[in-house]
């Protein structure tokens, strides 16, 4: 099979309006079983140089005889149009409109000349006419095709070739030539010459009478320092053999004794210092030591092993020390037990202290408290929440700002070499009728700004349930009541709370007790401030029972007031619970005559009540801002 390949390049003539120009053109020829055809490709652009991708091309090829201006012998036309790379590929003899036959082209002649024509127009820059550099030889040899051969069996045709003696010959009559190798030598050697048998010859200046190897041997020999070579090898002296004593030791052949008084002594591979003192780095050990190692610029080393390998040591004393480099602590034997001796890095980092949390800070900024460093260097990061920053990160009083309603916590942390200690502080930016979250459990309540008073939306539901049947006790733990001992009652209600409870046992005018930091139970006064604000008169204000006209309206769940005043109903002091769902009583901080006043509304009512109550009773909280 032959491929020939030829590759033309076309240039253009010159530029026309809306021309489009074929830069490049690609011929290959590949012949199988010899198809009367061959692949022709063009790269096509437009007269500006872009390529022309999915252009229309109608063009007629033609083959020259002998010259640019020779006869026609064969021609064809292509309508065909480029790819989305700009290239045009055709089958040269697969064309339309043929014209004379492809394959009675005579490629034997000689040369012939490819030749493009445009048809339709002149809207392409055409190449000149150019002569084929290699003639399509697969065409031609297609007539080889036909040679006569009687013997259709290409075997026969194989000659052999072989050697007989000095004659190489090729089979089939093919002749032999004789190598005339019969001048053979052979290379010998006798009496001190070598030669060529039949040839020349030379007489090499060796005696070799004495066939003897042995007498050759030299032997080497020591007498004190000389060292010498036998049968006139020479000799020189070893002067490194030579050793001279120093005081305290003394040489006698090859034994050196040591004859200064020692405290040193060889006991088998062990050398011992018997009594005494010994210093490393001072002449003068401290009488104490047995052994003193001294330097300013070097460590005492220990061995280093692994714990496997300090456990392998085989009957360790107690004090024994090696250094466990797995654990990289200095370990001691007790007598029993391998002790590690770790201790701390120095110095440590100043303890952190991020101040006091701020649960409800008002505005959107805040002045942080963390300590000074002594030793260290500190600074802040936010922990938990979103879009806040520092004005000075590395102050430990430095201002921090956060968005209203979002609750931040922030770390101040005290690095050196050592380590790192770390605090966190609480932020919360709110304003009322934000919901409050609650540090101490992560609950979060409602808030309602009344009239300049802002209360909690909800009822105090902090502490550990206990049983109705039980007092409440002053105690480091937060006592509540659930509605019929029902966990579920205090998620929906609130807890309930004995007076003390509720005050955690404290006294004065403004008293936190269960209500978060920045909160506290609100007193008599506070709650009449309220029901003023809702309308009732002073006078009305401060009186016993019933009052008012609407301000439990306002006051109750989906009231005006923004208050939602849930009925939970309340815990006796006989340990029974009555009524959820008719009242709602709240403590006030308030007391007369070993009683609280209590101020509730009712299911039935519109109005508001204030009563004396027995503290042992278990009512609902509200808390008011500080």
């Amino acid at each position: 099979m032959i491929n020939p390949v030829n590759r033309y390049c076309m240039r253009a003539c010159k530029r026309m309006a809306g021309a489009a120009a074929v830069v490049m053109m690609i011929i290959n020829l590949s012949f199988a079983q010899v198809p009367q055809a061959f692949k022709f490709e063009f790269l096509v652009r437009t007269y500006n140089g872009n390529i022309a991708t999915n252009t229309p091309v109608n063009l007629r090829i033609s083959i020259l005889d002998g010259s640019a201006n020779g006869s026609i012998v064969y021609s064809e036309t292509h309508n065909s149009t480029t790819d989305n790379f700009g290239m045009l590929s055709l089958q040269v003899g697969n064309g339309a409109d043929k014209s004379g036959g492809f394959g009675d082209i005579e490629w034997v002649k000689g040369d012939f000349y490819l030749k493009m024509d445009e048809l339709g127009g002149k809207n392409f820059m055409l190449m000149p006419t150019q002569k084929l550099l290699s003639v399509p030889f697969a065409l031609y040899a297609q007539r080889a095709t036909n040679v006569d051969d009687a013997d259709a069996d290409p075997a026969n045709e194989i000659q052999r070739l072989s050697m007989s003696n000095d004659s190489i010959v090729l089979s089939k009559g093919g002749g032999g030539v004789d190598l005339n190798m019969g001048d053979n030598q052979t290379l010998q050697f006798h009496d001190n010459r070598l030669y060529i048998h039949n040839g020349n010859e030379v007489e090499l200046p060796f005696n070799f009478s004495d066939t003897s190897a042995f007498n050759e041997i030299q032997q080497l020999t020591r007498n004190d320092d000389l060292i010498t070579l036998s049968k006139g090898g020479g000799s020189f002296t070893d002067h490194n053999t030579r050793y001279s004593a120093g005081a305290g030791l003394s040489i006698t052949d090859t034994v050196i004794t040591n004859t200064a008084p020692s405290r040193w002594a060889m006991s088998g591979n062990t050398l011992v210092y018997n009594g005494g003192a010994v210093g490393v780095g001072t002449p003068a050990p401290v009488p104490s030591a047995a052994l003193e190692v001294n330097s300013e610029l070097k460590g005492f080393l220990p061995p280093r092993m692994t714990t496997i390998q300090r456990n392998s040591i085989p009957s360790p004393a107690p004090g024994l020390m090696v250094f466990n480099i797995e654990t990289a602590c200095l370990n001691f034997f007790s007598g029993s037990n391998w002790i590690e001796l770790c201790g701390s890095c120095t110095p440590q980092p100043t303890p952190a202290n991020a101040g006091p949390d701020q649960p409800t800070v008002s505005g959107t900024s805040t002045m942080l408290a963390g300590n000074t460093p002594q030793i260290g260097t500190g600074a802040w990061s936010v922990s938990q929440g979103e879009g806040g920053n520092f004005s000075d990160s590395k102050n430990p009083k430095t201002t921090f700002s956060g968005k209203t309603g979002s609750t931040y916590v922030l770390k101040w942390s005290i690095t050196n070499e050592c380590g790192t200690s770390s605090d966190e502080v609480i932020v919360s930016f709110w304003s009322c009728g934000f919901p409050l979250t609650d540090l101490r459990d992560g609950q979060s309540y409602k808030t309602a700004l009344i009239k300049g008073q802002c209360w909690m939306g909800e009822n105090m539901n902090y502490g550990n349930m206990i049983s109705g049947t039980a007092d409440q006790a002053d105690n480091t733990t937060v006592e509540k009541y659930c509605y019929d001992d029902n966990a579920t009652n205090c998620d929906e209600y609130g807890a309930l709370y004995q007076w003390g409870e509720a005050l955690q046992y404290a006294s004065g005018s403004r008293i936190r007790g269960v209500c978060p930091d920045g909160w506290h139970v609100p007193g008599d006064q506070e709650w009449n401030a309220l029901a003023i604000s809702l309308g009732i008169d002073q006078a009305n204000a401060a009186k016993t029972g019933l009052r008012g006209v609407d301000q439990g309206t306002q006051l109750k769940l989906s009231g005006t007031s923004g208050f939602d005043a849930l009925l939970a109903g309340s815990r006796l002091n006989n340990g029974l619970y009555y009524a959820i769902n008719n009242y709602g009583n709240f403590w006030s901080t308030t007391s007369e005559g070993g009683k609280a006043w209590r101020h509730a509304v009712s299911g039935n009512t519109t109005g508001i009540f204030r009563t004396l109550n027995d503290v042992k009773e278990g009512l609902s909280v509200r808390c008011l801002k500080d």
